[in-house]
């Protein structure tokens, strides 16, 4: 059987993480295409991330905060 509270825990992860790279992206006036080009990260893939139909892994995080686009503490908040 599924752990329904894990799920929800997830699907409650992935909706902050795409809130927080909205807000990231509104507060620096960027585009997607252009943090396509800053992060390496394809524009659909990003879109996905931004209205939380995918949830980033871990490394995929690690990447974005080694980018312009994402300082480790724009998470932490």
């Amino acid at each position: 059987m599924t752990d329904i509270s894990a799920v929800d825990r997830e699907q409650e992860l992935g909706q902050a993480i795409a809130s927080k790279l909205r807000g990231l992206r509104r507060d620096q006036g960027l585009t997607l295409d252009r943090v396509a080009k800053l992060t390496g990260f394809p524009r659909e893939l990003l879109s996905r991330w931004s209205r939380g139909k995918r949830t980033p892994a871990s490394v995929f995080l690690c990447r974005l905060a080694a980018t312009r686009f994402v300082v480790c503490r724009g998470f932490a908040r």
